[in-house]
């Protein structure tokens, strides 16, 4: 069970297929946003000087340009 969605721009589609992550297309914006569905990575020796969002890109690999939202679900 995924506890994150990565809300991306659609030229992510090609890049996030290829890494075998699970996607769909965004329930309120259609094909103007995807929805990449992701567990949240263990933070807790983070700072609150680092970036949250910017690290659980990284890890997943993910262009962080591309991103429009990071949500908890």
């Amino acid at each position: 069970m995924f506890d994150t969605i990565i809300k991306m721009k659609p030229s992510a589609i090609d890049e996030v297929t290829k890494q075998g992550l699970t996607w769909d297309y965004s329930k309120q914006f259609g094909l103007d946003e995807i929805d990449v569905h992701v567990n949240y990575i263990d933070d807790s020796k983070l700072t609150v000087y680092d970036n949250h969002d910017v690290i659980l890109c990284d890890y997943y690999n993910i262009d962080y340009d591309k991103v429009n939202s990071i949500e908890a679900v």
